[in-house]
């Protein structure tokens, strides 16, 4: 039963923040981002919630996970509103939102079984994957609220370099 309320809760606080996020776009006069050019980060973190949700994942990591997704979800507009974070930054953000916690950090780890989740070493690599994308974009939210426009670059080259090694 509690399980279910918090999951409401959380389905409730993203659909809130989303429906937030197009209101405060248009009053702000800042572009929507363009829906056909691919798919929606935040989409992709409401998925990757509840796949989390639904797997075997021990709640403290399931907390830890939907925090760096909390920062996340702040952080995607701000980057988007910021005119001098627009481009690279703004692309390294998303897609550390869209592919790589999901897809080299989340679903490896849930894929696991229960034996492997609980292994000492893996839920160390674990956290420290999370703790160094949560270290990192608590550091773009910092620039980004400074305007430390100077930085930007640097920091989107950086956290591109470290985290998408994808090939795209």
């Amino acid at each position: 039963m509690e399980f279910g309320i918090i999951f409401i809760a959380i389905l409730i606080a993203i659909v809130a923040f989303f429906v937030f996020y197009k209101t405060k776009a248009k009053k702000t006069g800042v572009e929507p981002v363009d829906q056909s050019a691919g798919p929606n980060p935040v989409d992709d973190l409401l998925s990757l919630n509840l796949a989390m949700r639904k797997s075997i994942m021990v709640a403290n990591l399931v907390e830890m996970t939907e925090e760096l997704i909390d920062l996340i979800i702040d952080l995607l507009p701000l980057v988007r509103e910021q005119a001098s974070a627009s481009g690279e930054l703004t692309w390294t953000v998303n897609r550390i939102a869209s592919e790589y916690l999901p897809n080299k950090c989340v679903y490896p780890f849930i894929k696991l079984d229960k034996k492997s989740q609980n292994d000492a070493a893996i839920v160390a690599s674990y956290i420290d994957n999370i703790g160094a994308l949560k270290d990192e974009l608590a550091a773009v939210k910092a620039m980004v609220v400074n305007r430390d426009v100077q930085q930007f670059n640097a920091k989107a080259k950086f956290l591109k370099n470290r985290f998408d090694n994808t090939g795209a």
